[in-house]
């Protein structure tokens, strides 16, 4: 319904963020991504020596998907007033 959005339904909390990006991810990697993509994205994290298992790669891209806003943790960042609304700050629970 238009205007039920409560201010609280606006965000997630980081963790809950993270853990939602990191499971996209490895759908994407899984389901979307066309497979020579893949195995361009594992021969460039393998050497000349050893081929990385392909796991490994999807479960390193879970991880860089997961971090990928670990800085919006941090206090600095949690000290910038919200630019992308003028209102945002103010909706949002402290």
């Amino acid at each position: 319904m238009e205007g039920s959005f409560s201010a609280a339904s606006l965000w997630l909390p980081l963790p809950v963020h993270m853990s939602d990006v990191s499971e996209i991810a490895k759908l994407l990697w899984d389901e979307w991504i066309p497979g020579n993509v893949r195995r361009t994205v594992i021969s460039g994290v393998s050497s000349d020596e050893q081929q990385v298992d392909p796991d490994v790669v999807r479960k390193l891209v879970a991880f860089l998907a997961f971090v990928h806003d670990v800085g919006k943790a941090t206090p600095i960042f949690q000290d910038n007033p919200s630019h992308l609304s003028r209102n945002l700050d103010r909706m949002l629970p402290t």
